[in-house]
């Protein structure tokens, strides 16, 4: 029975190993390829760069709030030791993944059990959405690690440290101070618990006094002009979030969509595909632990467990009645990203306290092995595999193929050029229009302009009808520089789809173009560069009025 007993526990151990270092592996394997760069990966860090330098005293995002400054010190050192490469950027944000599952293990462990500590790293380390978003290189990639300090510190009423952590958490993304709620509940029963009234109110007092500013700027940035219209809800639309069953039923669903591969099927675009692991069958499975578990803590009494829960809950209904439906919704779930952690450690406690005895900790331990291996299939199924069958299905700039295209189609430019066929041309290097911001800066970032002069044709965001009145202002005020640049050897690199030809034969008659396409793993063309050679002579001509 003992020879039973270790073979069981070897086991368990073995695969829980042997999961976490493939997860591990699963944020750090192919990060410059998948999924292909976008460029608010590298705006981040050039503004970052343009303050240290002085040549930017803007400290707001164009979304009206705070820059996330813990991550752009980071990818800044990133730069600094792996320059100049698309996985760069996003190493920072797979760094804090991993340390996000050593820290759940720590703090659980020290709080709860070892069980709920494996429990915990095992779901916050297979979780897809976690993993996705360890994968690129945004401000969101620390949001689990941040989330997870606040919440474990919290749990083990170590509240100085979780003040800190708070203040960590808003500095990358005011949407944290939605966890407030959670850490209000466990310090006030803290204090009701350990202190006397009089030291209490004295504590909170001076608690409220120190947070209060904070929580101020938070809030003022979530309700800006810009995040008005992207996080939060009309007031109007607060009883409606509060009142109908609906929208509550559609919350908690999206909610879980989140913790389901679900999140993956969106991300490569693809609908017609499925998984186990969905938001309804997860979503059903939490709700019947949660209601047995929150059953039993009453029962016993475990009032600091039930208000744990409880402030989980709070912290998800302010976030719903203050946002409705669109921080859980594609393509703004990145806002709602905070949640999963405490989630996840909900589970993980809940279930560690359903358990009693040892046989039924492995059993459940073993259940959750088996989960976790499909999360590991699935995840290399629906994400990698469809990203290396089809390039991917979803925004341009997120589409890939076994050379990144954008790189692809730069180091194809340096070579057409090289080879000479701009004879006339006296220029050390190519000059290449970019189509928009989306294709300007991760080619910016990886060619630093030694290989290639840049020049971005239009600000605007990819939407024909802006676009092409764009482009034709562009043109109408710059012809002359963009006929000249042309004859000696320019370049146009744009999304492939986009009707470059159409535009130039409707504006500028007799310049023909050449086009080259760059293409994404199922072979469709990705990124396209538009260009004239020698071959053509006609290159004087004006456009048409």
């Amino acid at each position: 029975m003992l020879l039973n007993e270790k073979k069981i526990r070897l086991f368990i151990s073995g695969n829980v190993v042997l999961i976490l270092l493939i997860s591990l592996f699963y944020r750090f394997w192919k990060l410059g390829v998948i999924p292909g760069a976008n460029a608010d990966e590298y705006w981040l860090f050039y503004h970052f760069k343009d303050i240290l330098n002085d040549r930017s005293s803007d400290l707001l995002t164009p979304t009206g709030r705070p820059l996330a400054f813990p991550y752009a010190m980071a990818a800044y050192f990133s730069d600094l030791i792996f320059p100049g490469t698309f996985w760069t950027l996003r190493v920072p944000a797979a760094v804090s993944g991993v340390l996000t599952i050593i820290a759940a293990f720590f703090f659980l462990n020290k709080t709860h059990s070892i069980f709920a500590a494996t429990a915990a790293s095992v779901l916050i380390a297979v979780i897809p959405i976690n993993i996705v978003f360890s994968r690129l290189g945004w401000e969101y990639g620390f949001i689990g690690l941040a989330s997870l300090l606040i919440t474990g510190f919290s749990l083990k009423g170590r509240w100085f440290f979780c003040l800190i952590s708070m203040l960590f958490g808003m500095s990358l993304h005011p949407i944290l101070v939605f966890l407030s709620p959670m850490c209000l509940l466990l310090a006030s029963y803290d204090l009701w618990t350990k202190y006397t009234f009089r030291i209490s109110v004295k504590i909170m007092a001076t608690s409220i006094i120190i947070t209060a500013p904070v929580i101020g700027v938070a809030v003022f940035c979530l309700t800006s002009d810009v995040m008005k219209a992207v996080v939060f809800s009309k007031l109007s639309s607060i009883m409606e979030n509060l009142l109908s069953v609906e929208r509550w039923g559609l919350f908690y669903e999206n909610l879980f969509r989140m913790l389901s591969y679900d999140i993956v099927i969106d991300r490569v675009g693809f609908s017609y595909m499925d998984s186990i692991l969905n938001g309804k069958s997860l979503s059903i499975l939490f709700l019947t632990i949660t209601i047995i578990a929150c059953f039993r803590m009453y029962r016993q009494r475990n009032l600091r467990l039930l208000i744990f829960s409880g402030g989980v809950f709070l912290s998800i209904l302010s976030l719903y009645v203050s946002t409705g439906l669109l921080t859980v919704s594609r393509p703004y779930e990145r806002y709602g990203l905070f949640l999963i952690v405490p989630i996840i450690i909900c589970i993980s406690v809940f279930i560690d306290h359903l358990c009693h005895t040892r046989k039924t900790r492995q059993i459940c331990l073993l259940l959750l092995i088996a989960g976790a291996w499909l999360s590991v299939y699935e995840f290399n199924r629906l994400y990698f595999r469809t990203f290396e069958l089809t390039g991917g299905n979803v925004h341009p700039t997120y589409k890939t193929g076994p050379v990144e295209p954008k790189i692809a189609a730069v180091q194809w430019i340096v070579e057409d050029y090289n080879s000479g066929v701009f004879k006339n041309s006296n220029r050390e290097r190519p000059v290449v229009f970019t189509h928009d911001w989306r294709t300007y800066w991760p080619i910016d970032y990886v060619t630093q302009q030694k290989s290639v002069k840049l020049i971005q044709m239009t600000e605007t965001q990819w939407t024909n009808d802006i676009h092409l009145k764009s482009f034709f202002v562009f043109l109408s005020n710059n012809f002359q520089l963009f006929s000249k640049l042309m004859k000696e050897g320019a370049y146009i690199l744009g999304f492939s789809g986009i009707p470059f030809e159409f535009w130039y034969y409707n504006m500028v008659t007799g310049m023909p173009l050449k086009r080259t396409d760059f293409l994404d793993f199922a072979g469709n063309p990705a990124i396209s560069v538009w260009y004239c050679n020698e071959r053509y002579n006609s290159y004087d001509s004006k456009p048409e009025k």
